[in-house]
């Protein structure tokens, strides 16, 4: 079930104590998927299990503390996100860390197996 089907879409979703569980970089695909546990709602007691799927991938910078990321887990590793619709720009705020991708499509699903 595709949560936002564009990076306009993605703007308005809360990402706000996601957790972050990886990163897959496709290079010679211009694919990047992020797997995450989020909260479908911000009233949601639960978290859901979703892919951020950005294709037509051009950069990306990242920079993680992967001890920091499983010391914050629980609570979520994941700031916030923040994009830049006219530049194809996605930004998750890490603890400690950034992941920044200029991207041409942006999509963010839940899990099929949810």
């Amino acid at each position: 079930m595709e949560i936002a089907d564009s990076i306009e879409a993605l703007g308005h979703v809360e990402l706000h104590d996601a957790v972050l569980y990886g990163i897959d970089l496709r290079v010679f695909e211009g694919i990047c998927e992020v797997r995450l546990s989020m909260y479908e709602t911000p009233e949601s007691s639960s978290r859901i299990d979703a892919t951020l799927s950005m294709t037509g991938v051009e950069s990306c910078l990242m920079s993680v503390d992967t001890p920091s990321l499983l010391e914050n887990a629980s609570a979520g590793n994941v700031a916030n996100c923040r994009v830049d619709v006219d530049r194809g720009v996605v930004r998750l705020y890490l603890t400690d860390g950034l992941l920044e991708v200029f991207a041409s499509a942006v999509s963010l699903a839940r899990d099929p197996a949810q």
